[in-house]
């Protein structure tokens, strides 16, 4: 079998590039797009051969952890991080490059998968003002 054989195509590839390209505009919104180059396919690609029974999902957790986390730099190129991001397995990571302490929690985005489409994402009603809750008009 030769290596561009299509059986050697990893289906993961394709969908772990999807994750990143959202997780790119969560983490860099003044980026509009993920720069993805050679490098960064062939980080991904040796990821991947080195850990073949690395499901998605897991991926996408640990992209969620880096998400919510404070040890980086927003806009580092995958191929730099990408070997790693197995270390967000367990959590988000602060600045330290520590698992970040349970007892403050920190307000965490949304999931970078969006849900199924038909789903629509639950949104909080607005509080009332107290001029509201009082009954007397806007100041």
């Amino acid at each position: 079998m030769k290596l561009g054989d299509s059986k050697d195509v990893d289906n993961r590839h394709t969908l772990i590039k999807a994750m990143l390209d959202l997780y790119w505009l969560r983490e860099n919104q003044t980026i509009p797009s993920l720069p993805w180059g050679a490098a960064d396919a062939g980080a991904l690609g040796q990821f991947l051969r080195a850990n073949p029974n690395l499901k998605p999902n897991v991926v996408e957790e640990c992209l969620f952890h880096r998400l919510c986390s404070e040890d980086h730099a927003p806009a580092e190129r995958v191929h730099r991080w990408i070997g790693d991001v197995l270390r967000y397995a367990s959590g988000p990571l602060n600045r330290f490059s520590s698992p970040c302490s349970l007892s403050k929690p920190r307000l965490l985005p949304a999931p970078i998968i969006p849900a199924k489409s038909g789903a629509s994402p639950r949104r909080r009603k607005p509080r009332a003002s107290s001029w509201e809750k009082n009954g007397s008009s806007a100041p």
